[in-house]
């Protein structure tokens, strides 16, 4: 008969020179929290300029990893506080500020439209897609 609690420090033993944890894929990634607000366009309601706050420990597997590869492709802790402005002329444009923190670090930007980035698009998207799914609540 094999010894049980030989078979779990084998196990255990094991885990451990492979480097895992036991945690899920999830909890390896950068936990963010992020606050993301939009103002202004054509229909602007004051209502929906209350900041939506995204944590990324809430969020499925697929979508936290989603989200850190977005604010790693658009290298969002090196952009500058300001993007962005509107064409001479322009009206009811948007402007959002995004802030995230994650491993210390605390960086806010605000953009304003048209943005032309496509990393930086494809973040606002996902943020964007998140906020609805909020508000939808």
């Amino acid at each position: 008969m094999i010894n049980r609690r030989l078979i779990k420090a084998g196990l255990a033993g094991l885990l451990l020179l492979s480097g895992s944890t036991g945690k899920s894929a999830q909890d390896r990634e950068v936990a963010m929290h992020i606050e993301f607000k939009t103002e202004g366009g054509i229909a602007h309601f004051p209502g929906l300029t209350k900041p939506i706050i995204i944590d990324s420990r809430q969020l499925s597997e697929s979508e936290a990893a989603e989200l850190n590869r977005c604010v790693e492709a658009a290298r969002f802790f090196a952009l500058p506080a300001q993007m962005g402005k509107p064409a001479p002329g322009a009206a009811d444009y948007y402007r959002y500020t995004i802030t995230i923190e994650a491993n210390g670090q605390r960086h806010t930007v605000q953009i304003t439209e048209p943005m032309t980035d496509p990393k930086l698009r494809e973040l606002l998207g996902f943020l964007k897609a998140q906020a609805k799914a909020q508000r939808a609540h």
